[in-house]
């Protein structure tokens, strides 16, 4: 038995969706720029900004889901059975059908939530330890992702209305820190900026499970072998 995984996807992180406008709302009927607010207005702001673009990564994870299984439903693969000597015979799996194109847009709009979210957190967090709004600075705010510890002190001033802790926090995530290959915000930093930038991501399927099932001669002992993925004419194979 051969199955592909059918995806269950979550959005485990914070995430936001593109916003409709960049313009900030008047939290008062002053018409200044920077105002110190209260308390309970920097929370109205946030709150009335967080929920939505939350929900907002949750849909897109959820048409994800949607869009993939619809896509493995008819099983969109081959099977070859190909005797390369009087010994040895080669199981082939080809992703016959095209992924549509509707996943990778999707995702890139997931990768973009993510993105945005966590320069907000940042926004949000110098907007709190100054009283502030906007927050002095702001235009180099961002949340940190570097994958070298040069390139973190090349923009550590981007991070100056932070308080010292958290820049400390932000400091132990960096993927320079951690496997870079296993490391979530390198990830999506990568991934997004790519989406971004050059070309949407490209999608194919795994082999999940694999059970099969031969019939072998009487007093033949086989031996099986896994192969490896390769992208050949624009299709998934596994060679074995």
């Amino acid at each position: 038995m051969w199955s592909a995984g059918y995806a269950d996807v979550s959005a485990t992180l914070p995430a936001t969706s593109r916003p409709p406008s960049h313009a900030r709302p008047d939290l008062s009927a002053e018409s200044s720029r920077t105002r110190r607010p209260t308390a309970s207005r920097l929370a109205l702001w946030i709150s009335s900004n967080q929920p939505g673009c939350a929900s907002r990564a949750q849909i897109h994870a959820r048409e994800m889901s949607e869009a993939w299984n619809d896509y493995l439903a008819p099983h969109p693969f081959e099977f070859l059975l190909l005797r390369t000597s009087p010994t040895q015979y080669l199981v082939r799996l080809e992703q016959i059908e095209p992924v549509p194109l509707e996943l990778p847009a999707l995702f890139g709009e997931w990768l973009y939530n993510l993105r945005s979210a966590l320069d907000h957190v940042v926004w949000a967090s110098a907007a709190h330890a100054s009283g502030s709004i906007p927050p002095a600075g702001e235009d180099g705010l961002q949340y940190p992702i570097y994958d070298t510890e040069k390139a973190w002190k090349r923009n550590l001033w981007r991070l100056r209305p932070l308080p010292e802790h958290q820049v400390e926090m932000l400091h132990t995530m960096q993927p320079f820190n951690s496997d870079l290959d296993a490391n979530f915000l390198g990830w999506i930093n990568r991934l997004a900026r790519i989406d971004r930038h050059r070309r949407l991501a490209m999608w194919t399927a795994r082999v999940a499970e694999a059970e099969p099932v031969f019939q072998i001669p009487s007093g033949v002992a086989p031996a099986l072998e896994w192969g490896q993925w390769v992208f050949q004419e624009d299709a998934a194979i596994l060679l074995g």
